[in-house]
């Protein structure tokens, strides 16, 4: 569990854990052979804060 409202005046930061946490998810559903969903609408919000 990740406090994001620690993290929240530091954009820079605010992106990475986005990448960070969807290359984390992406990995394990493709380890497991389970489907993955992200929303990249979100995703695109939130790395454009960079």
């Amino acid at each position: 569990v990740i406090n994001m409202d620690a993290f929240a005046n530091d954009k820079k930061l605010m992106g990475l854990i986005a990448m960070y946490l969807f290359h984390k998810l992406f990995f394990e559903a493709k380890e497991h052979n389970k489907p993955f969903f992200c929303s990249l609408m979100k995703l695109k919000t939130t790395l454009c804060i960079l």
